[in-house]
């Protein structure tokens, strides 16, 4: 796979495009850190669970791109 060993981290990715592009990151072996806004918690709880579901490795984390503080915690918690 091109992407093992790569943590690829996907904001907006509870629907559209960002859903699609984690699960072809995944698809391609990276290890997909999901990102949205806590309104959209539920589906991207959905699709972490899905990615998993078929082998991936993701991990859904809620925070607002637009807050440094998140952002921050956000990376903090993708390195742990």
């Amino acid at each position: 796979m091109k992407l093992d060993v790569h943590v690829a981290i996907v904001i907006g990715s509870a629907r559209w495009i960002g859903a699609a592009i984690a699960r072809t990151f995944s698809k391609e072996g990276a290890n997909v850190v999901l990102v949205d806004l806590e309104r959209m918690k539920a589906q991207l709880d959905e699709v972490a669970q899905g990615i998993n579901q078929k082998g991936g490795k993701a991990k859904a984390i809620v925070a607002d791109a637009t807050d440094e503080g998140q952002v921050n915690k956000m990376v903090d918690e993708t390195i742990r």
